[in-house]
């Protein structure tokens, strides 16, 4: 067991909480993800992409607490699966992804 825990720490956030699939996201969390590409931090999106939780950092060097307040942010406004979506300004969510018309 130890083993797992180890190697599970050495994943990147992106491979930990990361989202995958087709998305689009609503008119608010994509607002939400231009004032993330200017802040930094991590961007958590709802697998329906509807709902957001955040976290920004005064650094560009934000921690795995980041990740997690963001994740417990966005699952507080809905049922749907919660995942990473950016860090940083930078899209690591793995599948096409564009924003509601």
């Amino acid at each position: 067991m130890p083993v797992a825990v180890l190697a599970a720490g050495c994943l990147t956030e992106a491979q930990q909480f990361g989202g995958s699939g087709p998305i689009t996201l609503s008119p608010e969390v994509t607002r939400a993800f231009e004032w993330h590409k200017h802040l930094g931090g991590y961007l958590v999106v709802s697998s329906d992409g509807g709902h957001f939780g955040e976290s920004y950092c005064a650094t560009k060097d934000c921690t795995d607490v980041g990740v997690l307040d963001a994740l417990f942010k966005c699952r507080a406004l809905t049922t749907s699966d919660c995942r990473l979506f950016a860090k940083d300004g930078v899209v690591v969510w793995d599948g096409p992804w564009r924003t509601a018309e």
